[in-house]
């Protein structure tokens, strides 16, 4: 099957996923039910693709400090209005923004990436820190918790093995999720579409475009509905 997606049109889709999915969240008491679900099924596509695009940035970033601190700092920006639109709180600290997880993944990466160079305990030192830091992440409440950084790392370390990677995804996809939930597994056939190229994008496009949406759907829910 030919490769026809580059990382730009990825993110695009992601975005237009997750937008789906936060729009079906601010407006759910004005939706009809299943206008509702649809929303929502539709935003489960955005997950994968973004443990996917991570995995591809860590590869591909000239800093991976730099990529972890610009993270952490939209991760922060983001939590007041992830709050407002998920909870209704200035400060909800029982559920936090995937910007957080996704820094916690980069972290776990580098890790893996130093320490899978040192041989057998290398490697069962990095899978102990993984597991640690999987579930640091659920006691934590980050979106998505563990599940992220174990499908990060299947991305990273099974790149090479499509019947590992595409699989354990979807098995992990499947674990404890909902009936709409079950629509993030639709992602995986849009990322072996990826053809490794970057595309045309802007590289802050996505961090801004985080903050303000939630932000704007946050007030919304807030004030007006």
């Amino acid at each position: 099957m030919k490769k026809i997606l580059n990382a730009a049109q990825l993110k695009i889709i992601a975005l237009i996923s997750m937008l789906t999915d936060h729009l079906a969240v601010c407006f759910a008491e004005l939706l009809p039910e299943w206008g509702y679900n649809v929303m929502r099924g539709v935003g489960r596509l955005a997950f994968p693709i973004f443990c996917f695009l991570i995995v591809e940035g860590f590869e591909k970033t000239s800093s991976r400090l730099k990529y972890c601190l610009r993270l952490l700092v939209f991760a922060l920006i983001s939590e007041v209005p992830y709050d407002m639109l998920m909870h209704r709180a200035w400060f909800y600290p029982y559920g936090n923004n995937i910007m957080f997880t996704l820094m916690l993944t980069v972290l776990v990466l580098w890790i893996v990436d130093v320490l899978q160079k040192k041989g057998t305990p290398g490697i069962i030192a990095a899978l102990s820190i993984a597991i640690a830091a999987g579930v640091a992440a659920y006691f934590l409440h980050l979106e998505y918790s563990w599940k992220c950084i174990a499908i990060a790392m299947l991305f990273y370390v099974a790149k090479n093995d499509d019947a590992v990677k595409y699989a354990g995804t979807a098995c992990i996809l499947l674990i404890n999720t909902t009936i709409t939930g079950l629509n993030a597994v639709f992602a995986l056939p849009l990322i072996y579409l990826y053809n490794g190229k970057k595309g045309k994008t802007q590289k802050y496009f996505f961090y801004i475009f985080y903050p303000v949406h939630i932000l704007a759907l946050g007030i919304v829910k807030c004030f007006l509905i």
